[in-house]
């Protein structure tokens, strides 16, 4: 992990830290606005933590986890806020793959009307799929229909799996794998393709959408971003 101009001599950052979380989530990060950047709020220490928001839930990350969890590449992180220990760091996060998950128009709704801001069930990276040609994308998929699409940098890696399995529970123990799903699921990592561009699949379980997600329209004459997530807000503003 690197934190840019991280710490000042012999005060070296600590070998974990304490990041609260809101509504007992995971993937909604304690966040500050300082001088018009938003910051990711952790401590070096439980009685930090205590001394400046009291009994919070919070994760115990690793630098490794933070970097591979970390929400926006434009956010800093808050050590120790408003405590004599406080930092403001930011942080070089490394690429990131973006991910894809194709929506129909009344799942749309959900996201712009109803305000979800999670995500579940098999996605694809970005970089698999745009070779393929948009009026194959449904076929390739195995879906019926794939007029819009979340996309995403992908945060939290350990919760992107390959769906090893089969159809049935006997076929999903052949494969030594953890997915039982209904045809036209393969089970082998790759998408039930009905045309020549199977790409490969993954699954999550359901998880908190990143600060600068973005809810698009595919078409034949390519991507339209409509909409884009605010993970401070847990709100979508739409393009315009």
């Amino acid at each position: 992990m690197v934190l840019e101009g991280s710490a000042p001599a012999g005060s070296p950052l600590p070998p974990e830290f304490l990041v609260p979380v809101r509504d007992q989530d995971p993937g909604q990060w304690a966040t500050l606005t300082i001088a018009g950047r938003v910051h990711v709020v952790a401590f070096s220490a439980e009685h930090a933590l205590l001394a400046c928001v009291g009994r919070l839930p919070y994760r115990r990350l690793s630098h490794a986890q933070l970097l591979a969890d970390w929400p926006d590449e434009a956010w800093w992180l808050a050590l120790d806020p408003r405590l004599p220990t406080e930092r403001r760091l930011p942080v070089a996060v490394p690429e990131r793959p973006w991910l894809q998950k194709v929506l129909t128009e009344d799942q749309v709704s959900w996201y712009l009307d109803d305000g979800l801001d999670r995500v579940a069930g098999f996605v694809h990276r970005v970089s698999d799929i745009e070779p393929v040609p948009h009026g194959d994308l449904a076929a390739t998929l195995g879906v019926t229909e794939a007029p819009y699409a979340l996309r995403w940098p992908a945060v939290r890696l350990g919760l992107v799996r390959v769906p090893v399995g089969g159809q049935t529970a006997e076929a999903c123990v052949d494969m030594d794998g953890w997915v039982v799903e209904r045809a036209p699921f393969r089970g082998n990592g790759f998408t039930p393709s009905g045309t020549a561009h199977a790409v490969p699949e993954f699954k999550i379980d359901s998880t908190s959408l990143p600060h600068g997600a973005l809810l698009c329209r595919l078409a034949d004459a390519g991507v339209t971003v409509i909409a884009r997530f605010d993970a401070d807000t847990r709100g979508w503003r739409h393009d315009h």
